[in-house]
């Protein structure tokens, strides 16, 4: 851990000597890890395939993290202080939320409206009306609920679809989360362990519950895309 620190400090003020001799651009590349390879940070100016600093007139600033440690015991996540500013395009892996509602008086499948029009709820499936395009691969991170009418008996079942065939319910798969709704007008939000979702695919979300109809419905999920393209 000693040499861990003393490389930072050593590192860091090669960092702001560079900064004085070459205010154009970063001229240092630091490589910082600990015994077992787990914690990286790279500084380099350049491009991402060759580090070169003198062959580009237009200089690259990459600072890397361990994707996935963030509130782990060892930290590898990415830090930014104070105002940043990004001059291009971002490209990283970045969570849409979603938000669809509809008045559900059946305990059939309802499938919910993306255009918020809350009378598509009890309608067949529609591919006009119930399924939208994933413009890029990424998975679905998390759903939250809250409906008119609450049950603490019977579950009610939110079922998301995704597939490259004629509509969002043939020929792909999906995923259903049960959750317990037993007071009206309650949230209850479910994590979803990264369910998967391809690049052009067409996607869809139903609801059903036993005996007790939901009423107004509303569901907010998170889908979290790879954009670095």
């Amino acid at each position: 851990m000693k040499k861990l620190v003393l490389s930072c400090i050593a590192s860091l003020a090669m960092i702001i000597a560079s900064f004085g001799q070459a205010p154009e651009g970063i001229k240092y590349q630091a490589v910082v890890r600990d015994a077992s390879n787990k914690q990286l940070l790279i500084l380099s100016g350049g491009n991402a395939g060759d580090p070169n600093e003198s062959a580009y007139t237009d200089m690259a600033f990459f600072v890397s993290g361990s994707i996935g440690s963030k509130g782990l015991a060892t930290k590898g996540t990415a830090v930014f202080g104070g105002d940043t500013v990004v001059s291009g395009s971002l490209f990283a892996k970045q969570k849409q939320i979603y938000h669809i509602a509809g008045e559900v008086d059946a305990t059939t499948e309802n499938y919910l409206g993306i255009m918020g029009n809350p009378t598509d709820a009890n309608t067949g499936f529609s591919k006009f009306k119930h399924q939208f395009i994933a413009p890029y691969s990424g998975r679905l991170k998390s759903i939250s609920a809250r409906c008119a009418a609450g049950d603490g008996s019977n579950n009610l079942n939110v079922k998301f679809y995704t597939s490259n065939g004629a509509d969002a319910t043939s020929g792909g798969t999906s995923i259903s989360s049960a959750m317990s709704i037993p007071s009206s007008n309650t949230t209850v939000s479910l994590p979803v362990n990264d369910f998967e979702i391809s690049s052009g695919n067409v996607c869809a979300l139903s609801i059903q519950r036993a005996s007790t109809n939901p009423g107004m419905t509303n569901i907010t999920f998170i889908i979290e895309y790879d954009i670095f393209d």
